[in-house]
């Protein structure tokens, strides 16, 4: 049989089984004789079985790639927007979504919240325990204060004190102080954590400013205040026996997005807060118990 009928009859063959939507496999019984019409010294490679072997290497195609779905340039584009659109809102969740992680389950060093704290406070004064009351007037522990800013934020931010000597179960006011460095309004929010993590589980935050947007204008200068409260309790955990210093600890970050350029109306910043809040006589011990801590520290009051 000649050259030019086997190709003729292989080309026959390939065009009816894919009318009948077979296979190519009844083709592959000699793939030496299938080679043979594709080779470069092929004297018919370029006549009348081009478009044969054209369609079997288009069907052979369809077969390998049968199992794997094609998407268009439309579909991929969509996809890749789709994702874009998921980043972007996954990363202006994360602050509050990390906020109701650590606030639930105290991860991180995070203040607790399992039942309200002003809950808890008046639950203490109606049904007082006697013991623990004893415990917590018998114990006294230093709260010390941290404060830091990202690599990219121009602030300057610190603690207004060095630390606190408080007793479990008193409510308690600190300040931090920010100053914007630079000319122009900067935007940030701030995280925390508490330190060590077994003390955390006992400290409350009644009014903060952390996960707030604050924003200070060029060369702003202001006083954030925090006010906490130490559950009675702490004083008879045997796991917080030999707890007698809690760090709190402040980052500020900067918020990329926010329109800085806006002209500067000239008001003075008001510090966004969240909690109960601050009674006024939180204030007068606020003063009394910063000078007592400061010669405590031995820091000659100002």
């Amino acid at each position: 049989m000649s050259f030019r009928r086997i190709s003729q009859s292989l080309c026959k063959n390939l065009q009816y089984n894919i009318k009948q939507g077979n296979a190519t496999q009844k083709l592959l019984v000699n793939p030496n004789r299938f080679a043979l019409l594709n080779a470069g010294n092929n004297p018919l490679h370029n006549g009348p079985t081009n478009g044969c072997s054209n369609l079997f290497i288009r069907r052979m195609s369809t077969n390998q790639d049968s199992g794997k779905k094609a998407y268009t340039a439309a579909e991929l584009a969509t996809f890749a927007t789709s994702a874009a659109i998921f980043m972007v809102g996954a990363s202006y969740a994360a602050v509050p979504l990390y906020r109701l992680f650590c606030a639930a389950t105290g991860y991180g060093g995070s203040a607790k919240i399992g039942t309200n704290v002003e809950d808890k406070m008046k639950q203490r004064m109606e049904n007082p325990d006697p013991k623990i009351e004893a415990a917590a007037a018998k114990r006294e522990v230093r709260v010390w204060f941290n404060a830091d800013v990202s690599q990219d934020m121009p602030w300057r931010f610190v603690p207004t004190q060095q630390f606190i000597t408080v007793k479990p179960g008193e409510s308690t006011l600190a300040f931090f102080t920010a100053t914007n460095l630079s000319d122009k309004p900067i935007t940030g929010y701030s995280i925390y954590n508490v330190t060590p993590d077994k003390a955390s589980y006992y400290f409350n935050k009644i009014q903060c400013f952390c996960f707030e947007e604050q924003r200070l204008r060029g060369k702003e200068v202001i006083d954030m205040p925090v006010f906490f409260y130490i559950d009675p309790e702490f004083a008879t955990d045997w796991n917080t026996r030999n707890i007698d210093d809690i760090t709190l600890s402040y980052t500020f970050h900067r918020v990329e997005d926010m329109e800085e350029d806006e002209e500067d109306d000239g008001k003075p910043t008001q510090v966004k807060l969240h909690g109960a809040e601050i009674p006024e006589s939180a204030y007068a011990k606020y003063a009394s118990t910063l000078a007592q801590s400061q010669q405590e520290s031995g820091v000659a009051k100002a």
